[in-house]
């Protein structure tokens, strides 16, 4: 998820090369963790969602950990 958060702000901007940065961190973490390769694309479009969804309330705070 930190690395997810940490692209929160960047995304934001819709920044092509941001995305394409996350779209492939989520498709490796969903591969590690065994998620079927079918239902992947839809996980990967909902985590773009649900970042850009919460990227201005991750920038507004500084991340833990």
């Amino acid at each position: 998820m930190s690395c997810l958060r940490s692209a929160a702000f960047s995304c934001r901007s819709t920044s092509n090369s941001v995305r394409a940065g996350l779209r492939s961190e989520t498709r490796r973490l969903l591969a590690i963790n065994k998620y079927p390769p079918d239902e992947a694309p839809a996980a990967v479009e909902l985590v773009i969602k649900q970042t850009e969804h919460f990227a201005d309330e991750w920038s507004a705070k500084p991340a833990e950990g």
